[in-house]
């Protein structure tokens, strides 16, 4: 998306990522990108860890020409890794953007690999954002940490246009009728199911319609067994809500896709912290890119993006009983009103990738070089 962006203002972008397996000849081209393996972007490149050096990033470089190169940008880089291409682009006088939109937190257990990664997180998003004197962000709480840099916030950037987005709805899973709610979680929740809250949806949707008779939710991403190994507590209500809960399990994102565009909702809720603030929500800007509203709590940007009652419902906290009040208000909605809705996400998506452009060019206009 970003690199569409990019291309938009006048840029041609060579990418730079990780192939499935390395391509035997490259560059490839991708969606009409050029693209090269970072851990051996050429056939006759050694096969280096880009985590600890820049070497083949500096051949890269090399080969375009650094006179070419306006910026180059590093997404979500490690610490170490982008500590060592800030020498490199110093070096070779070319702007470093540090784009940075996760703060990682302790996930699993493997200790040694989480204290790496949230050490590396942590200056990724402090001292080095400094030091490229280029950033960009996924939302304000981030930029108000850093006033003295060329900044530019940008969450998501999307073209409802590419393929992925021409699904059809797919209404297989649900009775499609007019008096049912239509919502859709897909994602993973999290280790714990900490990250998007899912059994406090499962719950308050329990309460407000035990049977699952005027509501029904789609869980993509998970099957009910998933669900149940973290959450064993709610069996009982899952039997009770056999109509109104259906889990999906794991999908291709084109089936997730035509099954959000069913949805009346796409539903998450988030603690407000500091992983949520620095990051913005897929879902809120796929379901967006859908024309679907989405029914969440204030954390990140999102009260930037969603106004309550107009494009979403916007709860005031992830709390069970907002949640719960959340859902009735959904409930009783009538169908010319859920449509009216959805007819204002369409209408004003922040994320489709024109409205980001004139930004990218302000930004690249005002690059700084390395410190």
């Amino acid at each position: 998306g970003n690199a569409a962006v990019l291309r938009l203002a006048g840029y041609s972008v060579v990418i730079a990522g990780k192939f499935e397996e390395i391509p035997a000849q490259q560059p490839t081209l991708v969606n009409g990108f050029v693209c090269h393996d970072i851990r051996q972007p050429w056939a006759d490149a050694p096969r280096i860890d880009y985590t600890l050096s820049a070497t083949n990033i500096e051949g890269l470089m090399g080969r375009i020409g650094p006179e070419r190169i306006a910026a180059v940008f590093a997404y979500n880089y490690p610490g170490f890794g982008l500590r060592r291409l800030l020498a490199t682009c110093r070096r070779m006088c070319v702007p470093l953007v540090n784009e940075s939109t996760e703060w990682y937190g302790w996930e699993g257990l493997r200790p040694l690999t989480n204290l790496r990664r949230i050490l590396e997180s942590r200056w990724r998003n402090n001292g080095l954002v400094e030091a490229t004197g280029n950033f960009i962000c996924a939302t304000n709480w981030s930029r108000n940490r850093h006033p003295g840099v060329n900044c530019l916030v940008l969450p998501f950037a999307m073209d409802p246009a590419w393929a992925c987005w021409q699904v059809p709805s797919n209404h297989t899973w649900c009775r499609n009728t007019d008096d049912t709610v239509k919502l859709v979680y897909s994602g993973s929740p999290g280790l714990g199911m900490h990250k998007d809250r899912l059994p406090l949806l499962v719950e308050a949707l329990h309460r407000v319609d035990p049977a699952g008779k005027r509501v029904q939710l789609a869980v993509v991403g998970l099957t009910q067994d998933n669900y149940l190994a973290q959450v064993s507590r709610h069996a009982d209500v899952l039997v009770q809500q056999c109509a109104g809960i259906r889990f999906l399990g794991r999908m291709p994102h084109h089936d997730a896709v035509g099954v959000l565009k069913s949805a009346d909702f796409s539903v998450f809720v988030r603690e407000i912290n500091r992983v949520s603030e620095v990051g913005f929500p897929t879902k809120y800007a796929e379901a967006a890119t859908c024309g679907i509203p989405v029914l969440t709590n204030r954390s990140s940007d999102i009260d930037q993006y969603l106004v309550d009652g107009d494009n979403g419902i916007l709860l005031p906290d992830c709390s069970l009983t907002s949640i719960e009040r959340g859902l009735r208000r959904a409930m009783t909605m009538p169908r010319d009103e859920l449509e009216r809705m959805k007819a204002q996400v369409s209408a004003k998506n922040p994320f489709d990738i024109h409205a980001w452009a004139p930004r990218m060019r302000v930004f690249m206009d005002n690059l700084k070089m390395p410190q």
